[in-house]
């Protein structure tokens, strides 16, 4: 808990509210984005060091993940109304695609750091399916639900929903 000022979380929130848009996937044997029905959420993705408070964010998340801000990602901000999901998925492109257009190029996903910026009566958990595991969260707690595993090449990565 507290990875996150309740003025953070607002901030965030707030900045990418007018961003959203329908969730897509990328395809893994194209490397396009598509839209599937495993994933029903809306996202605005923020570019770096958007604002003070973005970037005050991805240091947080750099310190924390031993990881350098320069081979973050933007912060991508998601909305889940009441039935939206993400449903089981590799959080990581796998090595064997095409071309191995995601790895090659150095988009693979080291790691996986999940803020929750506000507080929900029901559902909004994060499930682990392999080993089973729930995170439950109250605001902000950046629950670490998820790293990738092993060489990050896409097999042994985390599956969560």
């Amino acid at each position: 808990h507290g990875f996150m000022t309740d003025a953070e979380c607002d901030h965030v929130i707030d900045t990418a509210e007018p961003l959203m848009e329908k969730s897509g996937v990328i395809d893994a044997q194209t490397g396009a984005e598509t839209f599937d029905k495993i994933r029903t959420s809306f996202g605005a993705f923020l570019p770096i060091a958007f604002d003070d408070v973005v970037a005050r964010v991805e240091r947080r998340a750099a310190e924390w993940a031993m990881i350098p801000s320069a081979n973050q990602e933007q912060l991508h901000v998601l909305r889940y109304t009441v039935g939206q999901q993400y449903a089981d998925h590799w959080d990581a492109f796998d090595a064997n695609v095409k071309d191995k257009i995601n790895y090659e190029n150095g988009r693979q996903r080291l790691a996986t750091i999940l803020m929750y910026l506000n507080d929900v009566e029901d559902g909004g958990e994060t499930v682990f399916p392999h080993p089973s595991a729930e995170w439950m969260t109250a605001a902000d707690p950046a629950a670490g639900g998820g790293s990738a595993t092993g060489s990050g090449r896409g097999r042994g990565t985390v599956l969560g929903a």
